[in-house]
């Protein structure tokens, strides 16, 4: 679990990445909130050999710089943070959720963060609708802005996985997706 503290940002945030036992996998980093209880997510195990597939490359869309102004002339250190959104293999695959990392110097996630992490075939899917669950209040030293948003699950199951946004406004519909009821088995 990592979280966004020291970032500066007027909202928390907190991300987990499950402990996978063989042939199960996530779509992206389940995100809440608050520091102060661990988010949920959903695991996914392929029935057809072709319905997941591995990312190609990682793309870093948003970061903040460490120091942070809290208010006119009063600077605290932040950390490296991060978001990352995945790369599919093709355009049949999409990747769900991203990372939210505090890597120094804002490195790409190594392989123990992405350990796990698969595109999913888009006829798995279906576009949804989304809320926010975090981002950095303007108060980061770049220009760019940060957000980290989650699928509301309205006409599929929820990923659970963070949907990383370089942006304050909704993330657009073509990256916004639940998987499809009628085409995937739920197990407790």
């Amino acid at each position: 679990m990592a979280t966004d503290f020291s970032s500066g940002a007027s909202m928390h945030l907190s991300v987990w990445r499950p402990n996978l036992d063989i042939g199960w996998y996530y779509l992206g980093q389940g995100a809440e909130s608050n520091w102060d209880h661990a988010p949920t997510g959903l695991i996914v195990k392929a029935l057809e050999p072709d319905a997941l597939s591995d990312i190609i490359g990682w793309e870093r869309i948003w970061e903040t710089r460490g120091v942070i102004e809290v208010e006119p002339r009063s600077v605290i250190q932040g950390g490296d943070f991060a978001l990352w959104r995945g790369v599919p293999p093709n355009e049949d695959y999409v990747v769900v959720g991203g990372i939210f990392s505090d890597n120094k110097d804002w490195a790409e996630p190594d392989s123990e963060q992405k350990r796990g992490i698969k595109a999913i075939r888009r006829d798995l899917l279906v576009m949804d609708d989304t809320f926010e669950i975090w981002n950095d209040g303007q108060r980061s030293p770049i220009t760019k802005n940060g957000s980290v948003w989650k699928t509301l699950a309205r006409t599929g199951v929820s990923p659970s996985a963070l949907i990383p946004l370089n942006s304050y406004g909704a993330p657009p519909k073509d990256i916004s997706f639940s998987l499809d009821r009628s085409k995937i088995l739920l197990v407790d």
